[in-house]
């Protein structure tokens, strides 16, 4: 590597490789640029050749893969999943282009040489192979006064060129020629490139596509012996309908750009291409950049989506060298633009314009689309009913899933949320005289509460509903298929009506579901679920003894009672869950005799209030015992023999227990989701749930 420039000072200036690279940034998203920059060398090596039309230039880009050992590919055919790719570890490019003749070989010798400036080089493409790959081997056969010449040298990080000075000789293969091997591909850049030929050549068709666009590329092939394939760019090119390919010129900032905007019936994402020197340096997608702008577009022809590819001497001039980005502000700010110069934001605004108006007809179909796709979701999702009127300028994707759908409208609604938050400080400072203005501000007000807490209420509704159909479910699953752990589904039921091992404390009432049996249960002052009675810090006793479900509640006025206040009333609820459909129950083993036995310990244990003062009169402490359990015959007989009264429809017992100044009742599961759904029906009907 030539170590002095004096082409442009009389003092010389030590240049050192390593130190070099260390500066020169190569990101990993960026792998393969190290390649695409020795295919457009070809390219331009190409151009130089003046004795033959461009067209009938070649470049051929060989992939070369690890090769399996024989062990490696035993195992392989004993694999019955598909093996992986075998890794890249080099690349050939080999083009019939110009060659390192004396002048190239000395503008590579030459750190930020300014030979091919005029088609926007930096002079530091060479640098980027060194990034990603250990070493270069270079082979070239060029011609220089009517005699053809090779010469043959290395380029590495530790020792730059070697030979220093490759010396031509002269060569018996009359052909221009030269091959470019990029070697030993490092690890960290090899895990992050592509892997397969198609992508490769697809990514290097974008990158250099300009070229193909001005009718000015050669002949470019991707071999792939390895996998036996082997893809011409030129023909990936006329895959391309030129007739879908529309040019825009304008001009912003008053700098001129040209516009490429290439209808693809590939479904990909909608995205802007930032060109210098014919080739790309930036990608940015316009997915939520223009309303309507969807996944995908439609036309008489079908669906497409649209690549534009922009160009411009401004791009050009302000491309940074390592070619990745350029030194071009992102938004508009008067205070410090003072050249006038176009920010991205600013071009990127002029790009939305232009495919706005182009693909007019397929915006506005997207948007009815989308229109008709949220109307829909809102049927099946009434929470959202109240709020759609505030949502009149959002546009969805017609084909986004529910959940996205979901997710979008929520924000809508904390928006909303917010809203009021913001409002209420200007409204709660009411005028001595009410202007119109003010009463137009108090009115949406008070609709915007009024609709947000409508939408709050179909939410929890919706949600009850929801929980009402996995009960059913869940119950159903296990009287049809008896497959299902009987166990399994009673810990099921029980965590869905409130979560297992846990207290009011730990418990999210909006997660918990206490309604499903009764809806003052979620006003209790103490509930526990799966605990034992020590566990409960309200009762003094060592019975270690787990009701399913235990609530207890306190009156600061306590009814029922005299008006003193020496004693506190305390409420007691207790709740035992049994597997559908058991029939196995005995004078010792039932769940009567259970919750009694529970209610006799909690009593015993003496009940202390929240302040932690003695509840004395246990026994005049009211308690409800609910028992979740199908009426089969053995349950029967113990409920019949407890006294107890059979409903109507035979699916449950209740009754009043003196001796235990309880009330009793059991519930079987077709019966409560019976209850459940009629003391819900009105609000699903309104719902239209």
């Amino acid at each position: 590597m030539k170590k002095t420039n004096k082409e442009n000072s009389q003092m010389s200036i030590t240049t050192n490789l390593q130190g070099r690279l260390k500066n020169t940034s190569l990101k990993k998203s960026h792998a393969l640029f190290p390649l695409f920059e020795a295919v457009i060398n070809s390219i331009h090596a190409c151009e130089e050749r003046k004795d033959i039309e461009l067209s009938k230039c070649a470049i051929d880009i060989q992939i070369i893969r690890k090769t399996k050992t024989e062990e490696e590919l035993s195992l392989i055919k004993n694999e019955t999943t598909k093996p992986p790719l075998p890794e890249i570890i080099e690349f050939h490019i080999t083009d019939n282009g110009i060659g390192f003749n004396d002048t190239n070989l000395d503008s590579f010798n030459t750190l930020d040489s300014e030979h091919k400036e005029k088609k926007g080089c930096k002079g530091i493409g060479r640098l980027l192979w060194l990034k990603a790959f250990e070493q270069v081997e270079i082979y070239s056969q060029f011609k220089k006064n009517n005699t053809f010449y090779c010469r043959h040298f290395h380029f590495t990080k530790e020792t730059g060129i070697t030979p220093e000075l490759p010396e031509k000789k002269e060569s018996f293969d009359h052909n221009f020629k030269t091959v470019v091997k990029l070697l030993n591909f490092k690890t960290s850049y090899r895990e992050a490139a592509r892997k397969t030929t198609s992508a490769i050549a697809n990514d290097l068709l974008e990158h250099c596509l300009l070229y193909f666009f001005n009718n000015s590329c050669p002949v470019i092939t991707i071999i792939d012996n390895e996998m036996n394939e082997k893809i011409s760019l030129t023909d990936l090119f006329y895959e391309i309908n030129t007739n879908e390919v529309i040019q825009e010129n304008f001009f912003c900032e008053k700098s001129n750009f040209k516009l490429y905007i290439v209808k693809t019936r590939k479904s990909i994402a909608h995205t802007i291409h930032y060109c210098a020197a014919n080739r790309l340096v930036k990608k940015i997608d316009l997915s939520g950049k223009i309303d309507g702008l969807y996944k995908n577009l439609q036309d008489k022809n079908g669906k497409f989506s649209c690549l534009c590819f922009l160009s411009s001497p401004y791009l050009d001039e302000k491309v940074r060298q390592e070619r990745t980005d350029f030194d071009i502000e992102e938004k508009s700010d008067p205070q410090h633009n003072l050249l006038g110069e176009p920010t991205i934001e600013d071009i990127n605004k002029k790009i939305y314009s232009i495919l706005e108006n182009t693909f007019k007809d397929s915006i506005e179909q997207n948007k009815k689309l989308g229109q008709i796709r949220l109307q829909n979701f809102v049927k099946d999702n009434p929470k959202y009913k109240t709020i759609l009127k505030y949502c009149s300028n959002l546009n969805i994707d017609p084909e986004l899933k529910d959940k996205d759908i979901d997710l979008i409208l929520y924000k809508e609604k904390i928006k909303l949320e917010d809203e009021i938050k913001k409002d209420n400080g200007n409204i709660s400072s009411i005028p001595q005289k009410f202007s119109e203005q003010y009463t137009q501000n108090l009115n949406h007000y008070l609709s915007l509460i009024d609709d947000v807490s409508k939408s709050t209420l179909a939410e929890y509704i919706s949600h009850r509903k929801i929980v009402i159909d996995f009960f059913e479910k869940a119950i159903n699953s296990f009287k049809n298929e008896q497959s299902m752990d009987e166990y399994e589904l009673e810990k099921i039921v029980h965590s869905l009506i409130m979560p297992l091992k846990t207290t009011h404390n730990e418990t999210n009432f909006d997660t918990a579901n206490l309604w499903l049996i009764d809806d003052n249960l979620t006003f209790y002052s103490y509930l526990s679920s799966d605990l034992p009675l020590n566990r409960c810090e309200l009762i003094d006793t060592k019975e270690s003894k787990r009701p399913d479900i235990l609530g207890i509640n306190f009156f600061d006025n306590p009814l029922l009672v005299n008006n003193t206040n020496e004693e506190n009333l305390a409420a007691i609820k207790i709740i035992e869950i049994k597997r559908p459909m058991r029939d196995n129950y005995t004078i010792d083993d039932n769940p009567i005799d259970q919750v009694l036995d529970y209610l006799t310990k909690i009593r015993d244990g003496k009940i202390k209030d929240h302040r932690g003062r003695r509840v004395t009169s246990n026994i005049n402490s009211p308690a409800f015992c609910y028992i979740l359990a199908d009426v089969e015959k053995t349950l029967k007989d113990r409920a019949m023999r407890f006294g107890l009264t059979i409903t109507e429809d035979q699916l449950g017992f209740f009754g009043f227990n003196a001796n235990y100044n309880a009330y009793i009742e059991i519930i079987g599961f077709d019966k409560l989701l019976k209850i459940v759904k009629q003391r819900n029906k009105v609000f699903f009907d309104k719902l239209g749930l």
